[in-house]
């Protein structure tokens, strides 16, 4: 049986933040993870700590509201998009 190669986010810390603040992403098969986004926003940066974790950096962009936080607790870990 071949093991799972999908990627999954389980968690994040923390839940809101302000522009710059880094997000530690939990989850599986973090492997070739080409890019990290935000409610649509990509990540200044970000490493790829283990299969398991990444650490990012929160850019600037804009909720529905108009401010200048991210807010993944109201909008679940859909928003949190890794690209591999």
């Amino acid at each position: 049986m071949q093991a799972s190669t999908v990627t999954t986010i389980t968690g994040f810390t923390p839940a809101s933040g302000l522009v710059g603040s880094q997000v530690v992403i939990v989850g599986t098969n973090f492997i070739n993870v080409s890019a990290v986004a935000f409610n649509g926003t990509a990540a200044v940066n970000f490493t790829v700590n283990s299969p398991t974790q990444i650490t990012a950096t929160r850019a600037r962009g804009r909720d529905h509201r108009g401010d200048h936080r991210d807010h993944p607790e109201r909008h679940g870990h859909q928003q949190h998009q890794l690209l591999g």
